[in-house]
C-alpha cells in the first residue's frame, strides 16, 4: 500500500515457445476507506472567534463541507474554510451552538465520502456589568481596598485606573477572582479614578 493509500495490485502470465518467451504485466488501484477525526469540542467567549478542524487520510486531494446539525454551511458572513479542513467563525454568536461535523471526500477514481464524528461548540455568554463597587482606607489610608458583587459569567475582574475620569483607563492596576477579598492599590497623592471590569476565559 502507497501513502496516499492505494494499493497496487499485479498480475503475471507467461507464454513459451520453442522461438519465444513472452511476459505481460497488468495492474489495477485500489483505494483505501478513507478516516477523519471528529472536531475537538470547544468552549468560546461570545464575540470571541471559534476554530473547529479535522484531520483526513487516504487518498488525496480531499474535497470537504462542513455542517451544523447537519445542514451544510455556506462561505461568507461570519464562517470562513467551509470547504476546508478548518472551519473558522468569527464573532460567536450564542446562535453558533450545536453540533458540527464535516464530509470528507477522497481523491479515489469512484469518490469515497465519510462524514467525521460530531464536535460541540458551546458559546459562554459576555460577563455582566459589575455592581455594587465599595472602597475601604487599610493601613491608615496607604492603600485603598476595592470590593465588589460578583458578576454573571465572570471569572475574573480587572481594576484600572486613570487620571480623567473620562479617559481610556488603559493602565492595569492589578487583577483579582474573587469579589469578596476585592483588591488592594497603594494610594497616591495625585487624584485617581478607577474602573473595575469583569472578564472571562476563553475555554477549549
Amino acid at each position: 500500500m502507497r501513502n496516499d493509500g492505494e494499493f497496487l495490485v499485479s498480475w503475471f502470465s507467461r507464454q513459451s515457445s520453442s522461438s519465444s518467451f513472452v511476459s505481460s504485466v497488468r495492474s489495477r488501484p485500489f483505494c483505501a476507506t478513507p478516516n477523519v477525526s471528529a472536531p475537538e469540542s470547544a468552549i468560546v467567549c461570545a464575540g470571541g472567534p471559534a476554530t473547529l478542524t479535522v484531520a483526513a487520510t487516504g487518498r488525496q486531494p480531499f474535497s470537504y463541507q462542513w455542517r451544523k446539525g447537519g445542514v451544510p454551511l455556506q462561505e461568507g458572513d461570519r464562517f470562513t474554510g467551509t470547504a476546508s479542513p478548518s472551519l473558522a467563525i468569527a464573532n460567536a454568536e450564542a446562535s453558533d451552538a450545536g453540533s458540527y461535523d464535516c464530509l470528507v471526500t477522497d481523491g479515489c477514481p469512484g469518490p469515497q465520502t465519510l462524514i467525521s464524528p460530531a464536535g460541540q461548540l458551546a458559546i459562554q455568554p459576555p460577563a455582566g456589568q459589575v455592581m455594587d463597587l465599595t472602597l475601604q482606607p487599610e493601613d491608615g489610608g496607604a492603600t485603598l481596598r476595592f470590593t465588589w458583587a460578583a458578576a454573571a459569567g465572570a471569572s475574573d475582574y480587572v481594576v484600572r485606573g486613570d487620571a480623567d475620569p473620562s479617559g481610556a483607563f488603559s493602565a492595569i492596576v492589578g487583577t483579582g477572582s474573587d469579589p469578596d477579598a476585592g483588591l488592594a492599590v497603594p494610594m497616591t497623592p495625585a487624584t485617581e479614578f478607577f474602573l473595575v471590569t469583569a472578564a472571562q476565559h476563553r475555554m477549549r
